[in-house]
């Protein structure tokens, strides 16, 4: 890597109770309010609100924007649209929530500011929930769609779903 390079990678883990309340009261991060579990794009919330507050205090302004070169993920993010999970808003939708109306940061002084996010490049080891055809075509048709809406720039799947032929898989490809 480059001395400028600086690679964001997050697995998915509960928050203590307390970490939870701090984000969703302090950092205005309420999506994850109500989330028994939470997934590694959930934490991307709290990077571009860090970015974003570094950014203002080296420039004296709010970016309308943080790019985030590349994002590791352990599966593509689950989604509500493709029934890939059951929560109110899935990872695919926050993405893309994210990058048109942006992350809510407000200030010490109560200043509110919407910073969008992109992620160029979108890594991931494995399709979510890969394990059969119907999932696996939501799962690729979730990343086709972040990438329409401009939540990200490309993609790459390190890894193809276990035993699937994957010629079978609507719109597939390892990169895009």
């Amino acid at each position: 890597m480059e001395d400028d390079d600086e690679p964001v990678s997050h697995s998915s883990i509960k928050f203590s109770k307390k970490s939870k309340k701090h984000l969703v009261e302090f950092a205005d991060i309420d999506h994850i309010q109500d989330e028994e579990n939470t997934h590694a794009e959930d934490k991307l919330a709290v990077v571009i609100h860090q970015r974003a507050i570094e950014i203002y205090y080296k420039t004296g302004e709010m970016p309308a924007l943080v790019e985030i070169p590349e994002f590791f993920v352990s599966a593509s993010p689950c989604s509500k649209t493709f029934g890939t999970t059951k929560k109110a808003s899935g990872c695919t939708e926050n993405l893309i929530a994210w990058a048109i109306k942006g992350v809510l940061v407000r200030s010490e002084d109560e200043c509110e500011s919407y910073v969008k996010m992109r992620i160029g490049k979108l890594i991931v080891n494995k399709l979510y929930k890969g394990n059969t055809y119907e999932d696996a075509a939501s799962s690729m048709a979730a990343i086709i769609l972040m990438k329409a809406k401009k939540a990200i720039g490309g993609w790459e799947i390190q890894n193809d779903p276990g035993k699937l032929d994957v010629s079978k898989i609507p719109g597939y490809k390892r990169k895009g």
